[in-house]
């Protein structure tokens, strides 16, 4: 009886630790509409095995408004992202292009290569962005711009 417990016990413990490491494919898409009816969509298509992360996004705007007010920026274009990732660690590299409209001015943004790393303090960018024909490290961007793109970055970070 004591070794068929033992059998039981030993056969339900490596199913049971097996299961832990099965891998998985996720595949989501998510629309968000504004109130002045702009909107985005990201598509995420990934992997998830053994702890590790990996998968692409693909955000499309359609006139969406990032911030408050009807005299913020609006977004048209679009922004893919390949992120990796595990143990707490997630690195994000993106593309895209796109134009971005205000009362202040209207920029035509795009980055190829882009590094994303988003905390809980916030989204830091690390590369070069070119705007209007004119190419900005990161850290240099005009200071709307770099707005925008920090809050664009943080509402697609999932």
């Amino acid at each position: 009886m004591k070794t068929r417990l033992t059998t039981l016990l030993t056969s339900i413990g490596f199913l049971w630790g097996s299961a832990g490491f099965a891998g998985f494919d996720i595949t989501r898409m998510t629309t968000v509409v504004d109130d002045l009816s702009g909107s985005y969509t990201v598509t995420k298509n990934g992997r998830l095995d053994e702890g590790q992360f990996s998968g692409t996004s693909v955000t499309e705007f359609n006139s969406f408004h990032p911030g408050a007010g009807e005299n913020e920026a609006v977004i048209s274009g679009v922004i893919t992202k390949t992120s990796s990732g595990g143990a707490g660690k997630v690195n994000t590299t993106a593309d895209g292009s796109f134009t971005l409209n205000s009362l202040m001015a209207d920029w035509e943004v795009s980055f190829t290569g882009l590094q994303i790393n988003v905390s809980e303090d916030g989204v830091s960018l690390e590369g070069t962005i070119e705007v209007n024909s004119d190419v900005f490290d990161a850290a240099d961007l005009p200071e709307a711009v770099a707005r925008v793109l920090h809050r664009v970055f943080w509402l697609t970070r999932r």
